[in-house]
């Protein structure tokens, strides 16, 4: 088996917001069946990451494979010195190997997507990022007897598949096991014809992923004021696929890019950009 121990270290020094427990249970779940790519100082620690984790991108029923890359990051002391850009490189080199169509990932904060453009993996998702104050959200849509109950994250992954392919675009598939850790600390809720997982962080109450079938929007947000309205969040952020933008047109320029995309020779077969969905983030 193994030993993280040191990439364990690394990545709680890089990522100050996750804690033990949850460096524990992604390398457990997830960078375990994972293709990690590391670069070492002169005493064999590493100094560099980053995991490559198997994913598919559905369009009309076709599936191809991707790799999804994540937890990407240098040591502070060697930062500046073009180490990532070589793991990009051999990442790439790995995606050919290996026979998959393209890499795409979400940069952690916006500046670093100039960075990666430098290793031309450039915007390709795009998401329907809604956010404004609670108050305004609750009083736009009050709740009017929308019924729901919780789901198991488990059962929202057979949820997220159905309604996906119900909006008629391509749309990335993890694993059960990647979807789960993704979501973890999340909670799931099913209505008739949505779903969402959200979230609450200090004062933001962020719902990482909400899905509905077309024109099935306005319940699935008087289904969030309900939840919102219980809570003390000063702020809401919902995440919806593009697919849903026409929906949406009372909100202020809610389609923001998401992630970006490297795509091997010849790999780039999808006719429209589709919905990434759930980032470890």
């Amino acid at each position: 088996m193994t030993d993280y121990t040191q990439h364990k270290q690394l990545y709680l020094l890089c990522f100050t917001e996750d804690t033990a427990e949850d460096a524990e249970l992604i390398f457990e779940k997830v960078f375990s069946k994972a293709k990690m790519l590391s670069e070492y100082n002169e005493l064999g620690q590493p100094i560099a990451m980053l995991y490559l984790m198997d994913a598919k991108i559905v369009d009309n029923g076709k599936k191809d494979d991707y790799y999804y890359l994540y937890a990407a990051c240098t040591h502070p002391s060697y930062r500046g010195k073009g180490i990532m850009g070589r793991l990009l490189e051999k990442a790439k080199a790995e995606a050919v190997k290996d026979n998959k169509k393209g890499i795409f990932l979400k940069p952690a904060n916006p500046p670093l997507f100039d960075f990666y453009a430098k290793s031309n993996f450039l915007p390709y998702f795009n998401v329907c990022k809604v956010c404004m104050e609670s108050a305004e959200l609750i009083n736009r849509y009050p709740a009017r007897g929308i019924s729901t109950e919780a789901s198991d994250l488990s059962e929202w992954y057979s949820l997220r598949q159905d309604l996906l392919k119900g909006l008629n675009q391509p749309f990335v598939e993890f694993s059960k096991d990647m979807l789960v850790a993704a979501a973890d600390g999340g909670i799931a809720v099913k209505g008739k014809d949505f779903g969402f997982v959200y979230e609450i962080r200090d004062n933001l109450f962020l719902v990482k992923e909400a899905l509905c079938e077309k024109g099935a929007s306005e319940k699935l947000f008087q289904a969030i004021s309900n939840l919102l309205s219980e809570t003390n969040c000063e702020k809401v952020e919902i995440r919806l696929p593009p697919a849903l933008i026409g929906e949406l047109s009372s909100f202020d320029n809610p389609l923001k890019p998401f992630s970006v995309m490297w795509f091997t020779e010849n790999g780039n077969t999808l006719k429209t950009n589709g919905h990434h969905g759930f980032a470890f983030d």
